[in-house]
């Protein structure tokens, strides 16, 4: 017997979301039109003509035990009047673990989110179902709003569908500045290297007048995973890309003879003390938010920015950032990665497949009820600000019990913008919408991988050497940029670096690549 934390919950008849609103507000009802879902609920067939509603049984689906919450009732109650499925939720500290366990014993249940990797090895354990008839019939929207690339990532070696993929919320690694303090001191949006270099220093030298603080202002926060991405366009000539070297070996672009300037560029702004020191052991950047005292990031916008950015607003509401396109030895830009987020799988046995796919596509069949998988009810989890445009504005639920955790039924992700959901008022959100849109503005250039739909964590050598890998650069790349080991010495640590596991990696990933005629 397997030993986990369950709570199914049952469905039960549709409450208004206006008067859900009302229910946890212990104020009155508000009309219709002050909710663009209770406008939905009272205007469709489901609930105009209960002779109408659709019953698709119940489909389970296993979720981390941190999603447990009370007001999870209240949003399935919600998705099975509209889409006409009723969805049990099945608790565990690893929800796939969870699924894992419960298919081996022979439980029932449906489905689950995992990992590109995971889905792979679930693909060569054949434990998933394959999923092409079923969208074809019970999925339009799936088929409609998914992007068609992100399908090949989902599809095993047979050709067909395993998964639904989920966009990721990924927004383009860019370097992001502070356009208000480059307002304030005259200077212009930065398109080269040097002229980037020029800001920053003038953020230093101006520190004081910009934050209004007598603390020493080091300007630029970066990532020792990701300023790869955000700089290497700007320096080598295949950017994050392996490169071809001159015996026709595909190498990672640590081994390419411009990495060592791009790493020299590094050293020298941490020598000139414009990096931030605490950024190589602190990536949670609210302190430093809240505190006014980032001018620029070369990081992952979205997980470089300080989570309660609303706050800050209202502390610093003048402040602005943009991404900027830079100038340097090439000017390729910013890779363009399309890789999924993950995809949401059905187990090979799954007793409600076609009731599964039912729900995943109604669940992204509006902007509406995409909110509300994603956020909650309107009224109780956030308040409508425009209806038209759909604003909201994020906030706790009053009442303990309405408490719902966002995205608990929520399996497919789309990309953030206006046209697949909710301008929602919540920190990530509004930044990405109110100074992040980039993709637009930024020149980019194909990653290699992704064209090749490669996982290079699916790879052996990368499963069995990676986490060494990984570490290795990371330390090695912390104390060059700091000062603490000459530039130089990078040409040593490659010879190190290759005797872990790098060796088997280059080996295993040119066998990729030479199978697809490069």
């Amino acid at each position: 017997m397997i030993h986990l934390k369950k709570r199914m919950t049952g469905a039960s008849a549709l409450i208004l979301v206006a008067s859900l609103a009302a229910a946890c507000s212990g104020k009155q009802a508000a009309t219709p039109s002050a909710s663009p879902s209770a406008s939905a609920a009272a205007s469709s067939p489901a609930s105009a003509k209960p002779a109408d509603k659709k019953d698709y049984g119940t489909v389970i689906v296993t979720r981390p035990a941190a999603q447990d919450k009370p007001g999870n009732k209240k949003v399935i109650d919600y998705a099975k009047e509209k889409s006409g499925v009723e969805v049990k939720l099945v608790f565990g500290n690893d929800q796939v673990e969870t699924f894992n366990l419960m298919q081996a014993s022979g439980e029932k249940v449906d489905g689950v989110k995992v990992s590109m990797i995971q889905l792979t090895d679930m693909i060569a354990k054949k434990s998933v179902l394959p999923l092409d008839d079923l969208i074809a019939k019970y999925g339009p929207n799936l088929k409609k709003n998914i992007a068609p690339e992100l399908w090949d990532w989902a599809k095993g070696s047979d050709g067909k569908i395993y998964g639904v993929p989920s966009a990721s919320e990924v927004h383009r690694y860019s370097p992001m500045i502070r356009t208000d303090w480059l307002k304030k001191l005259n200077l212009k949006t930065p398109t080269t290297i040097k002229e980037y270099e020029d800001a920053l220093v003038a953020f230093k030298t101006n520190g004081s007048a910009l934050t209004g603080q007598q603390a020493k202002l080091y300007p630029l926060f970066i990532d020792y995973e990701q300023t790869d991405y955000t700089m290497l366009g700007y320096f080598l000539p295949d950017g994050i890309n392996w490169w071809k070297s001159s015996d026709g070996t595909y190498l990672p672009p640590e081994m390419h003879p411009n990495y060592k300037k791009y790493l020299a560029t590094l050293q020298n702004w941490h020598k000139m003390e414009l990096i931030n020191p605490e950024t190589f052991v602190n990536r949670n950047l609210n302190q430093f938010g809240v505190r006014n005292m980032i001018g620029s990031t070369l990081t992952w916008f979205s997980n470089s920015f300080f989570l309660d950015f609303s706050k800050t607003l209202e502390t610093y509401p003048d402040m602005t950032f943009e991404a900027v396109q830079l100038k340097g030895d090439v000017d390729l830009g910013v890779p363009a990665l399309t890789q999924p987020s993950g995809a949401f799988v059905l187990n090979a046995k799954a007793p409600n497949p076609e009731g599964m796919i039912r729900y995943l596509d109604w669940s992204i069949s509006n902007k509406i009820d995409y909110s509300v998988v994603r956020r909650g009810l309107p009224g109780i989890n956030y308040d409508v600000i425009d209806k038209d445009k759909l604003i909201y504005k994020l906030k706790a639920a009053e009442n303990p019990n309405d408490e719902y955790a966002p995205a608990a039924l929520q399996y497919i992700d789309l990309p953030l913008n206006a046209t697949t959901t909710e301008i929602a008022q919540d920190a990530r959100f509004e930044l990405y919408m109110k100074y992040g849109d980039v993709s637009p503005k930024l020149k980019d250039y194909p990653y290699l991988d992704n064209k090749l739909l490669l996982n290079e964590s699916t790879l052996e050598s990368r499963k069995k050497y990676g986490a060494d890998i990984d570490k290795a650069k990371k330390e090695k790349f912390i104390r060059v940029v700091m000062g603490e080991d000459p530039v130089d010495s990078w040409d040593s640590f490659i010879e190190t670096w290759k005797k872990i596991g790098l060796n088997d990696l280059i080996a295993e990933k040119n066998k990729f690549y030479k199978s697809k005629g490069l």
